[in-house]
């Protein structure tokens, strides 16, 4: 459900802190921005709608909304950019952000104060052919949940880095993969190569569908931080899902298409495992990373007492690095594994002790840590010269 425009227009304005201001700003430069330079140019403006109190902007994939205290009636179009221009100069310090921000506009032109500074607004001339404005109180959804912000921030940034960036032979893959049960929510990514899942279980949930959610909605997520509890919904008809922060709501339009079943990846079982400190082990594939030639793995060679990250240079030598195993079960093997993709899996785990639990070399390793319970990430190997 969406509101009808007003079709006229009074003195529309507000007033907040430059800090109060700020995050939705960025976020809505972001999303008015043309793509590969170019775009619809209405949807480079952020509509001042004061019948509904909302501040927001679209451009058809998402939407942002904050709700604000807007005085005046009707709604007028501000261009992103100069709005920008306005509050984002002037640092980041308390008495900087702290600054007062007033924003007048009479449909034909319009102003921003920011402290002592005057910054002259673009003013779209028909405000009528914007969208409609968004219901964000609309109840027309299949599932709701809810979960702490600084939590579903965690698990977004643990696991993106394993989803194909710009896939467009398998857009499918561009996503983050969003389910609920009746007790937990999970987030999953996956290239084929790589796949990260966590889980984090709760009972603020229940059984929901599989959202396919595009990769780009995160870097409009920032909005949440600091709000704590927020919740997901999701849309049938207009197959959106719709995350709510405070007074903040964002929407995005969902993937369509069937992700890949991973859960038998996923939940394979491991006969052997290694513990090894991450950052011990991340320095190893620096100190190697100089001598790998394009397209060949490192050597990750695991046994009772110590790990070893190895590789072939060109002239014949061995550039060998041992890591200290804090722990280890089962015999070892080795693993023929891309250093580039090693490194992601494992700075996306946290500091501290990580667990590498294998089977065979031919297999997937999954790695863990007992300080991110919820979070599994996979790394396929690959074949490697004798």
């Amino acid at each position: 459900m969406s509101l009808a425009p007003s079709t006229t227009t009074s003195p529309i304005g507000f007033a907040t802190t430059r800090g109060a201001l700020l995050p939705l700003v960025k976020a809505l430069e972001k999303l008015t921005k043309p793509r590969h330079g170019r775009g619809i140019p209405i949807f480079q403006y952020v509509c001042l709608d004061a019948d509904a109190g909302l501040i927001w902007a679209t451009n058809y994939e998402t939407t942002i909304a904050m709700e604000a205290p807007l005085t005046g009636h009707g709604r007028t179009l501000v261009r992103a950019a100069t709005l920008a221009a306005a509050v984002k100069p002037g640092g980041t310090s308390v008495k900087a952000l702290a600054m007062g921000v007033s924003v007048r506009t009479d449909g034909r032109t319009g102003v921003a104060t920011v402290g002592p500074r005057q910054v002259p607004l673009g003013i779209h001339p028909e405000p009528e052919e914007y969208p409609q404005t968004p219901d964000i109180h609309t109840t027309s959804t299949e599932f709701r949940a809810a979960v702490g912000g600084g939590t579903l921030l965690a698990m977004w940034e643990a696991t993106r880095f394993a989803a194909e960036k710009g896939s467009m032979v398998l857009p499918i893959l561009n996503t983050v993969k969003v389910a609920t049960t009746d007790n937990d929510i999970t987030l999953l990514a996956t290239d084929r190569y790589r796949l990260a899942e966590y889980r984090f279980a709760s009972g603020h949930f229940r059984e929901g569908p599989e959202m396919l959610v595009p990769l780009d909605f995160d870097q409009y997520l920032p909005l949440i931080k600091g709000r704590g509890q927020v919740s997901l919904s999701y849309d049938p008809t207009l197959r959106t899902m719709t995350v709510r922060a405070g007074q903040y709501t964002l929407t995005t339009r969902l993937i369509e298409g069937e992700f890949p079943r991973t859960q038998s990846i996923v939940e394979a079982p491991k006969t052997n495992r290694t513990d090894l400190d991450r950052d011990a082990l991340i320095e190893a594939v620096r100190q190697v990373l100089p001598s790998v030639e394009r397209n060949v793995p490192v050597k990750l060679a695991m046994w009772e007492g110590a790990a070893t990250v190895k590789v072939n240079t060109d002239d014949g030598e061995v550039c060998s690095v041992p890591v200290p195993a804090h722990h280890a079960v089962g015999l070892g093997n080795v693993y023929g594994l891309d250093p580039h993709y090693l490194l992601d899996c494992l700075r996306a785990l946290p500091a501290g002790t990580v667990s590498i639990c294998t089977t065979e070399p031919t297999k997937p390793l999954r790695f863990e840590s007992d300080l991110a319970p919820g979070l599994r990430i996979i790394q396929m190997p690959v074949r490697f010269a004798s």
